[in-house]
């Protein structure tokens, strides 16, 4: 009995693993949690709406400026419903919030008793929230700059430069340096989710995003493109003998060969352990020998290699086109331990997607 349970329970992880793997899922959620995210924006608003008339009539502010703000959230509660309705573009979200940075300042140019000060902190923040929750990190920070900008000079002209500048001065300072660090941050972030650590070459993630973008590209000009799975004989026969930083260290050699073996458009990426991924547009299977002997050129005075090529055939997934270069190289690998070739540091026969291609050091032959 436990075993059964035990059985079920496995089945209904494995169920909800390959849920939450899927791609179309996980855009489900993705969906999910930014409709959640900017209801609750919306209801922000709403409530910072009908705080600051409420603050209006307890102040008894009879300035139009405050109307108008007041009007200005209700329209970026209403643009941020929108959005969860259908796709709304950002343009009214970013005059909405200059219009409002800009009344904030001019209000605090009015308030000299400081009874805004509330009202005018909590418009600052949700116009903080609408900016980073539409705008792209970089868009945000520039805007959030002007209008701490903007609140400065209004109170230092409304008050003389006196406390309420020295005040902002110093937000506006950390605004500045924390933003450039930030910025900083990301694009190191953005380099090391590409980029293998070890090698140096585009990684699997980056390997993915651009093979989807050169798929699209051959499509769209009904060019050929070509895709080999490179795989290093006896490396692991390497790393036993030599140790693993002198397999590393050839990693990082082969890696360097390899770039300066392709042509301008094509790249190579680390797959995973031995195996790397050449990408080669507007290449069919037959002109990605030339690109496989320099290659094998590169890599003989370290390992062996063995290639998998397929070529795009139109309808293929990328899934499915790595796949075929994939099962090709495993069948040339069969068939080479099924005739008793050894592996050669001079001979390497990887297996096309429609014929065997055998590279020499000399010459590329076709069966």
């Amino acid at each position: 009995m436990i075993r059964g349970v035990r059985s079920k329970v496995e089945e209904m992880g494995k169920g909800v693993s390959s849920y939450l793997n899927s791609s179309k899922r996980q855009n489900h959620f993705s969906n999910l949690f930014l409709n959640e995210a900017h209801l609750w924006l919306a209801i922000f608003f709403i409530v910072e709406a009908f705080v600051t008339l409420y603050q209006s009539f307890v102040f008894h502010l009879g300035d139009r400026a405050l109307d108008i703000l007041v009007a200005t959230v209700a329209l970026c509660g209403y643009l941020t419903v929108s959005k969860i309705r259908r796709k709304a573009t950002t343009t009214g979200f970013i005059y909405a919030a200059i219009g409002a940075a800009t009344l904030s300042s001019y209000l605090a140019y009015l308030d000299t008793n400081g009874e805004l000060s509330a009202i005018l902190v909590l418009t600052y923040a949700w116009l903080a929230l609408v900016l980073y929750s539409v705008l792209s990190f970089r868009q945000a920070m520039l805007v959030s700059f002007a209008m701490v900008l903007l609140y400065s000079l209004g109170l230092g002209l409304g008050n003389g430069f006196g406390p309420g500048l020295s005040t902002w001065i110093p937000v506006l300072a950390v605004l500045v340096v924390g933003g450039v660090f930030v910025s900083r941050v990301i694009s190191r972030l953005g380099e090391f989710a590409y980029i293998d650590e070890l090698t140096g070459l585009p990684n699997r993630r980056f390997l993915i995003m651009n093979l989807t973008r050169e798929i699209k590209a051959a499509r769209r000009l009904k060019t050929p493109l070509s895709v080999a799975i490179v795989d290093l004989d006896d490396f692991k026969v390497l790393n036993d003998s030599l140790g693993h930083v002198a397999g590393d260290k050839a990693l990082v050699d082969l890696a360097y060969a390899w770039s300066s073996s392709l042509r301008g458009r094509d790249f190579i990426a680390r797959y995973g352990g031995d195996e790397f991924v050449v990408v080669m547009p507007e290449c069919n299977s037959t002109q990605a020998e030339s690109v496989l002997k320099r290659i094998l050129s590169a890599t003989q005075s370290i390992s062996g290699a063995s290639f998998g090529v397929a070529e795009w055939d139109r309808k293929s997934t990328i899934e499915e086109l790595l796949m075929s270069a994939d099962s090709s190289l495993y069948e040339c690998k069969r068939k080479r331990r099924a005739n008793g070739v050894a592996s050669q540091r001079n001979s390497v026969t990887p297996m096309g997607s429609s014929h065997m291609i055998d590279l020499r050091s000399d010459s590329i032959k076709i069966f």
